[in-house]
C-alpha cells in the first residue's frame, strides 16, 4: 500500500506536474547557555518544516556566523530527515570567545567606557535536500543584538 501511495506521488513528479517546495526555516531565538573566563555558548535555534506531501531527506546545511560584521566561523552540519507536515527544530551551538568580539580586554574597556554594552550577530546560510531526484534549498538566516548585562560588569 505504502509503495502504492509513492508511486502515485511519483507519476505526477516525473511528468512534472507537481514540483517540490523547499523548506520553510524561521529563526526563533538565541541564548547564551554557557559561559566561562575565555568566552560564552551561544545557542540559535531554528524551526525546520516541510510543507510537502512526502518526507523529504536534508542533505546538510550550511553557515557562516559574523559577530560585529567579522565572520567568527563557517560551518557544514550533517543533514536529517525531515517529515512531510512536522516541524523540527535545529540548533546552532556557537562558542564566542570574548577576545573574538572585542579583540582584547582593552578593547572591551574601550567599549564598556564608550557605553557600547552590545554585540551585533548575523547568521547566513543554507539547508538543501530533496527527494525522488527533485533538490531543494532555503536561506537560513538571522540577525540581531546581544546585550551585555550589566551585573556581568560589576566586579
Amino acid at each position: 500500500m505504502k509503495k502504492l501511495i509513492y508511486l502515485l506521488i511519483l507519476i505526477p513528479i516525473l511528468t512534472g506536474c507537481v514540483s517540490l517546495e523547499p523548506p520553510k526555516v524561521v529563526y526563533l531565538d538565541s541564548r547564551v547557555s554557557r559561559v566561562t573566563l575565555e568566552g560564552a555558548q551561544v545557542d540559535f535555534y531554528f524551526n525546520v518544516e516541510n510543507k510537502n506531501p512526502i518526507p523529504i531527506d536534508i542533505s546538510g546545511y550550511s553557515y557562516k556566523i559574523f559577530i560585529n560584521n567579522r565572520e567568527l566561523l563557517s560551518e557544514t552540519q550533517n543533514g536529517f530527515s525531515l517529515p512531510s507536515n512536522e516541524p523540527k527544530k535545529i540548533t546552532l551551538p556557537i562558542f564566542v570567545r570574548y577576545n573574538q568580539v572585542f579583540d582584547s580586554l582593552i578593547g572591551v574597556a574601550a567599549n564598556i567606557l564608550a557605553g557600547k554594552m552590545y554585540f551585533d550577530y548575523r547568521v547566513e546560510g543554507s539547508i538543501s535536500g530533496g527527494t525522488m531526484g527533485l533538490t531543494v534549498s532555503a536561506p537560513l538566516k538571522a540577525s540581531g543584538r546581544v546585550v551585555i548585562p550589566k551585573e556581568m560588569l560589576t566586579i
